[in-house]
């Protein structure tokens, strides 16, 4: 990987709050092309429109990806605030998008199939060497890397090379590189790595799940999986309609001060009341939609989202669960927020006939001790 270090001519500024902070994303056509360039919060251009789309970032905060096109020359590096670039020709990209930094880190690959990852720090150096197959983004000041993977390709046609990381070993790794714990395997639990907790004896706390780390001491993390299904099992026959506000989150809340959605309001207090385990079924993680055409929403959920504006999933995950009574499905998801799980989104549809809706965890506990 070559590693070039140039500056750009910033205008120098000092950051007072958290709008002074971040520079804005802007787009103008340069040479019959959709360019895009940042300007700080006063609309100061800092960095001109010189860039691809592969950029997504909504806001420029300590270090980006970049696609520079300037004077017909493509090339690609990341660049941080102080005008350094570095990384030229490494970066990460995945579905035809660049990496969005975290935590003041991004990962890079100096690979030609995403096979060798490491991190940049906001300074420009590397914290975690390109020795992974593969990297989570930094949550929490913590990594989840996999490594001795076999790489298995997948051809379905000319010009098709599917591939895909077969075994390896999932390690958890600090933002200096450090190995916490040498085996950390997640086994579809979704681990929350902002609720870490170590100790010297084992956390038998609800929904957590506990590793030796490479310190012989016990890193602890709730399952969001877990901890959902008790909220669903638990709170939902609480869900009412005079207190249903208190479950919704802010989109949902907005859209019900201006009377939307009434017909299908019906159907979810109706599948609400009516609710009972055998008729709800639990998705995993599901997306959640912004609608990006409300810059009040957007500006109300901005803590939810990184600087390309897409939810933290990490942070913030959605789940989904399905209802099914005689003739009626209504779908609803929820977001983990810091007040416990909301309501964002809901649907309903009518069938003539319902498959058979699946039996809920504690229904399968019990069959399997039988």
């Amino acid at each position: 990987m070559k590693q070039t270090f140039f500056l750009f001519f910033f205008i120098p500024i000092v950051l007072f709050s958290q709008k002074e902070k971040y520079w804005y994303a802007f787009h103008q056509e340069v040479s019959e092309n959709n360019a895009i360039g940042f300007k700080d919060y006063q609309g100061a251009i800092m960095l001109k429109p010189r860039f691809s789309p592969f950029t997504i970032n909504q806001k420029f905060e300590k270090i980006i990806a970049l696609n520079d096109a300037n004077n017909s020359q493509y090339t690609s590096y990341y660049v941080n605030k102080k005008g350094a670039t570095f990384g030229l020709d490494s970066l990460y990209v995945f579905d035809f998008t660049y990496d969005v930094e975290l935590e003041g880190h991004i990962r890079f690959s100096t690979g030609r199939y995403l096979d060798s990852i490491g991190v940049f720090n906001a300074e420009g150096k590397i914290v975690i060497e390109p020795i992974y197959n593969a990297l989570s983004r930094v949550n929490n000041g913590l990594v989840i890397a996999k490594k001795g993977a076999k790489q298995v390709h997948e051809k379905h046609g000319e010009g098709c090379d599917h591939w895909s990381f077969e075994g390896g070993k999932e390690i958890l790794l600090d933002t200096l590189g450090k190995v916490l714990i040498d085996d950390f395997r997640d086994d579809d639990l979704h681990l929350n790595l902002y609720s870490l907790e170590i100790s010297k004896q084992e956390n038998t706390a609800k929904f957590r799940h506990n590793f030796i780390g490479v310190d012989q001491k016990y890193y602890s993390f709730i399952s969001y999986k877990e901890e959902f299904e008790n909220f669903i099992f638990t709170n939902l026959k609480n869900i009412r309609k005079d207190n249903i506000n208190d479950y919704l989150f802010l989109n949902l809340q907005q859209s019900k001060s201006k009377n939307k959605k009434k017909k299908q309001d019906q159907e979810l207090w109706k599948a609400l009341a009516s609710s009972n385990e055998s008729q709800i079924s639990i998705l995993d993680f599901t997306r959640f939609y912004i609608d990006y055409t409300n810059p009040e929403f957007t500006a109300s959920i901005e803590k939810y989202l990184d600087n390309a504006n897409q939810l933290i999933v990490e942070k913030y995950p959605v789940f989904e669960i399905q209802i099914t009574t005689s003739n009626t499905m209504v779908s609803i998801s929820f977001i983990r927020t810091e007040k416990g799980y909301k309501i964002c989104d809901y649907s309903s549809y009518k069938y003539n006939s319902l498959p058979k809706p699946a039996e809920p965890p504690a229904a399968r506990e019990s069959q399997s001790k039988e």
